[in-house]
């Protein structure tokens, strides 16, 4: 990807913004279709992490034989309180799948 300065001159907001979802949204794809089977995992972790006042990201991390920790997946949602459970289940059921 091109080095995007947004204070240049000619280079809107709106298309620093677009390149960022589109490459954001490319990394995302390429993590959830990546294979988990390869790895010998020794401890998978999920925890909440509180982004904002109004939403949280519930991370799944998995552990390797050699100690490494790899980010599995995450979930967004609007409190970790309320979408904690929903978001665990629906992390597990994808890295089972996965």
């Amino acid at each position: 990807m091109q080095e995007i300065k947004p204070t240049s001159p000619g280079v809107k907001r709106s298309n620093v913004s677009r390149l960022w979802q589109e490459a954001g949204s490319k990394f995302v794809q390429e993590l959830r279709s990546r294979g988990l089977a390869s790895t010998t995992w020794c401890a998978l972790m999920l925890d909440g992490i509180r982004l904002s006042k109004e939403q949280t990201a519930v991370v799944a991390l998995g552990v390797d034989d050699q100690g490494r920790k790899h980010v599995l997946d995450f979930a967004l949602g609007s409190s970790e309180k309320g979408m904690s459970h929903l978001l665990l289940k629906l992390l597990m059921v994808s890295l089972v799948m996965t």
